[in-house]
């Protein structure tokens, strides 16, 4: 709800009850950060070596001038951790100036790692009060030397070999220069979500984990870096409560050789934090608002580390005026030892600075989110958000409904129609009137396909792409009356051998593994050529194009080049089709989603690379000779995609979850298609069935200039691949307010295309289904009422 954007909170303000809002006679300071996080709910633990540390000099027993007895818990939980061992010589050092730290003091641990028992340093503690920790935030300050199989810190149901020793760990495997994080389930012996091993050096650094259990979502941050780990193993089996904390070593409550002690740390920990939830992240530098910033702040602060963090604006008020003192100290037009300036109105836009500041506009710019309105009137008078252009999403600009198409612009639909507003406007009807609307439109014919894609020509034919495995050929038949009726089959090109172990279940054994089979297709948007690549989980060398709509092909040769991890790119039609860029300096560029299977393996080899396939794109600057691979999708093991040129120049990316549960897989790109950047999982987007696993789906933005209207097609939710739905986003996929089911029944994987204008097949949406049917319909079919 818009109360829940803004209002809400400006109320909150009002009544003072903002949270945390502390009036005092005196600010605390910026640096003085640690008591607002000793606040913080969900704090299950919070160890620190420059407090709290109790230390025995043991030099005459083998041990050190300082060892570590006790390590109290300043969360206020009580969770204080002590020596696993009676022998002194396996008590941490104390060390009051660490190196690399910023002057301040760590534990140093020596061990050795694995099953290596020469040092076997570790601090065990029996929680107060048992906590779940399925959702969680884990901070560690330290520094871990390069060796193998370390544990830094686990918490878990159990401590021994004999009930179970692991569940939430941070650690180092195999690789002595990654580290990685695990949560088990159950007694913490059960199925369980890892991370891949990013590498990180020997210097400190703030290692931060968040974990989502129940998503099986992990991510993993160095200095705030997001490393981008995928999850190797995607259970979401929830862990038992937490009973015990262990630091330096994991199995602690056995003695070090016996089956569960072992993976003694080798390296210092400075300081770790525990929470029991995921910390708030709204980009800003308000403490309340960006939690995951103020504690990382105050840690790279603290210890003196490379981190690019905001300083936080604590919930302090010194004069009680509803403006926290880092607000008033930001702006010279206020003082946060004078009250009455919080009732002022600096930019003249109808709002006091008290209010600006809960609603979050800017107090020095009367129109925030540079709509034509000023602030004051979207809020008291046209109840519309001041943060925002369009405020209902109809695609029309809350200043230009209100001026020009004398709409609604808190209505997302004023005539009560279910076509949005911009979107009438679009289609030439009247956004005003119920009874101005298009005709919806809805035809499905049979279509038997193994595997196909389709695309439309850039005189309108619809293509039908598909191939013959057994007479090894690609094959296409064309539609050049909008899809009512089809010409013969034409042979595209033969399939070619590439060369390549591919032993695989499915479909990859039998006389066609090691062949291609028809790949992914692109219209050349600037030329009019059409491509269709060859591949299998290896791509081949070549692609067939036509230059005249799909009537004749020729093969010819292509360079595709590998990846940054040394794997090429799969161009299998299970992606969706490319796009050519229409915006911005690189506007011609032909871009295509494609998929990168490690190891040039599927399922086989005992799934020995399956959690490890990641998605990406190539590009060509060259009309298609030379293929460039972008980065890896920023998260791992996720599958066949989709992908969209906004209208800002921006790549939307939608991707199979593959690997995990959950819903689809969202990332940007902002130097088309090279990078991608702010992955998410989409709260509406079902990815699915399985579950873990998912489905191909299929994605299309809709031809209208400057608008970005995307169209998206799965199987329902439920236990089989069926009841083929198609969801609308009318702002570039950030929602998707309407939706209809096409088809009953079987439907598995689908493919979408969009009609030209000027042709006939302008106006229409194709859907192909993977369970033989193709279907062609309108806009407004989708936006009628589902009967």
């Amino acid at each position: 709800m818009t109360c829940d954007l803004f209002y809400c909170r400006w109320a909150a303000v009002l009544l003072g009850l903002a949270w945390g809002t502390i009036n005092q006679n005196q600010a605390l300071g910026q640096a003085d950060v640690e008591p607002f996080i000793r606040q913080m709910d969900g704090l299950q633990l919070l160890l620190k070596a420059d407090a709290g540390v109790t230390r025995e000099d043991h030099t005459a027993k083998g041990g050190t001038a300082n060892g570590v007895k006790v390590w109290a818990d300043y969360s206020g939980r009580g969770n204080h951790l002590a020596n696993a061992y009676e022998d002194p010589a396996t008590w941490p050092e104390w060390l009051e100036d660490a190196p690399g730290f910023g002057g301040k003091p760590a534990l140093k641990f020596g061990g050795g790692g694995g099953s290596n028992f020469a040092k076997t340093q570790g601090l065990i503690g029996r929680v107060k009060s048992e906590f779940a920790l399925n959702r969680g935030t884990i901070f560690l300050v330290g520094r871990w030397d390069q060796t193998s199989t370390i544990s830094a810190l686990t918490l878990g149901p159990n401590a021994g070999f004999k009930n179970g020793r692991g569940g939430v760990g941070i650690r180092r495997g195999s690789d002595a220069k990654g580290w990685f994080a695990v949560h088990n389930g159950a007694d913490g012996n059960g199925e369980k979500l890892q991370t891949s091993e990013p590498w990180a050096d020997t210097k400190p650094h703030v290692f931060v984990v968040e974990f989502d259990k129940k998503k099986a979502s992990v991510r993993m941050y160095l200095d705030g870096v997001n490393q981008n780990a995928r999850a190797n193993h995607s259970s979401t089996l929830p862990l038992d409560p937490v009973r015990f904390v262990q630091v330096g070593g994991h199995g602690l409550l056995d003695a070090p050789g016996e089956p569960g002690a072992e993976w003694f740390f080798g390296g210092e920990i400075a300081e770790i934090l525990v929470f029991n939830r995921l910390l708030t992240r709204d980009g800003s530098d308000v403490f309340e608002d960006n939690e995951f910033n103020a504690v990382s702040w105050y840690l790279n602060d603290k210890y003196g580390l490379n981190g690019k963090f905001a300083e936080p604006i604590l919930p302090v008020d010194t004069d009680g005026d509803g403006l926290t003192d880092g607000i008033e100290n930001r702006y010279a037009f206020l003082n946060p030892n004078n009250a009455g300036d919080a009732k002022r109105d600096f930019d003249g836009d109808g709002l006091d600075n008290a209010t600006e500041y809960a609603l979050k506009t800017a107090l020095d710019r009367a129109d925030t989110d540079g709509d034509g309105l000023a602030d004051g009137a979207e809020v008291n008078r046209y109840k519309t958000s001041p943060l925002k252009q369009d405020t209902d999403n109809d695609g029309l600009k809350d200043a230009e409904e209100l001026a020009e198409t004398e709409t609604n612009p808190t209505l997302v639909d004023t005539d009560g129609d279910r076509m949005p507003d911009g979107y009438e406007l679009l289609e030439g009807t009247d956004p005003r009137d119920a009874n101005s609307t298009l005709q919806p439109f809805l035809e499905i014919k049979e279509e038997e396909i193994r595997m196909g894609t389709i695309a439309v020509a850039m005189d309108g034919t619809l293509l039908l792409v598909k191939d013959d495995l057994e007479g090894r050929v690609v094959l296409v038949k064309r539609s050049e009356d909008g899809g009512k009726s089809w010409g013969a089959e034409i042979v595209v090109g033969k399939t070619v051998p590439i060369g390549h172990d591919m032993s695989d279940d499915g479909r990859y054994r039998g006389p066609t593994v090691g062949w291609s089979e028809a790949g992914n297709v692109l219209v050349d948007e600037t030329n009019g050529d059409i491509m269709i690549f060859a591949s299998s989980l290896m791509p081949a060398p070549i692609l067939y194009r036509s230059r005249d709509h799909g009537k004749t092909w020729a093969t010819e040769k292509i360079t595709i080049k590998p990846d940054k991890n040394g794997w090429l790119s799969a161009t299998l039609l299970s992606c969706d089709p490319g796009v050519t860029l229409k915006y911005g300096e690189k506007k011609g560029r032909l871009l295509m989603p494609t998929r990168v299977f490690v190891g040039y393996l599927n399922k086989g080899k005992g799934q020995k690379h399956f959690d490890d396939h990641y998605s990406n794109s190539i590009y060509s600057d060259d009309g298609g000779r030379t293929w460039i691979p972008s980065a890896p999708f920023p998260l791992g093991g996720t599958g066949e995609a989709g992908l969209a040129e906004l209208s800002d120049g921006s790549v939307y990316y939608n991707s199979r979850t593959h690997s995990r549960p959950g819903n689809r897989r969202i990332a940007h790109s902002f130097d088309h298609g090279e990078t991608w950047v702010d992955e998410h999982e989409d709260d509406e987007l079902f990815d699915g069935p399985p579950d873990v696993y998912g489905c191909k789906a299929g994605l299309l933005r809709l031809p209208y200039e400057g608008k970005d209207i995307l169209i998206y097609s799965a199987p329902g939710p439920g236990p089989s691949r069926e009841n083929i739905t198609v969801r609308v986003s009318f702002d570039g996929g950030k929602t998707w307010p309407a939706k209809r089911m096409v088809r009953p029944g079987p439907g598995n994987y689908t493919w979408l295309a969009a009609g030209r204008k000027g042709t006939p097949s302008e106006g229409q949406i194709y859907l192909l289904a993977g369970k033989d049917w193709l279907a062609r319909f309108n806009l407004a079919w989708v936006m009628e009422s589902e009967k």
